[in-house]
């Protein structure tokens, strides 16, 4: 299986559009503390990725020549070196391990192509699966922002992680062999 990571602000204005849809899809928003993403909020979060040094970058995921989500990162702080991150698929492509392999990708490109010191990542509780693959990378629960975010008329906690560039490289070695299912092209 081919991975290719395709920075987003380099594929056609209409893909760009698309991905606003995948965002969009019920499967994805009942994990996100975003609802609904509507079309000027997505023009601006597109434009900021063209900044000199953008606090936002993406990269389309393509498996075997097909789009099937995004990894981005988010409030990239160049001065802290800190910054936030995240990943959505299509449906039929979760659960596969697929994620823990995109995982692995951001982090390298963080800590080692972007020199950050820290990253950010938050979670809702529903997603109790994704709150432990994080762990599984020596993500430390930071935080719980308790009732934070209302999904189906439900109040939810929002666990906030921490990952260090230093506890990275410590578990970078351990965790290669996620690298071997892939092959890759960044």
């Amino acid at each position: 299986m081919k991975v290719e990571f395709v920075n987003l602000k380099e594929v056609s204005n209409s893909l760009q559009m698309e991905v606003r849809n995948w965002r969009n899809a019920q499967y994805i928003t009942k994990f996100f503390q975003i609802p609904h993403i509507n079309e000027k909020t997505h023009k601006n979060w597109l434009l900021s990725l063209h900044e000199d040094k953008p606090s936002n970058i993406a990269f389309l995921i393509k498996v075997n020549d097909k789009f099937v989500g995004l990894a981005y990162f988010l409030k990239i702080d160049y001065f802290n070196k800190i910054g936030e991150w995240g990943i959505f698929m299509k449906d039929e492509f979760s659960g596969k391990g697929l994620g823990a392999y995109i995982e692995y990708k951001m982090h390298e490109m963080a800590f080692e192509k972007l020199g950050l010191y820290k990253l950010n990542i938050s979670v809702l509780e529903n997603n109790q699966s994704i709150i432990q693959m994080h762990q599984k990378f020596a993500y430390k629960i930071e935080g719980v922002l308790k009732k934070n975010i209302v999904k189906d008329e439900n109040r939810l906690d929002v666990y906030l992680l921490g990952l260090f560039a230093e506890e990275w490289m410590v578990k970078k070695e351990e965790l290669k062999h996620l690298l071997n299912r892939y092959e890759v092209s960044l």
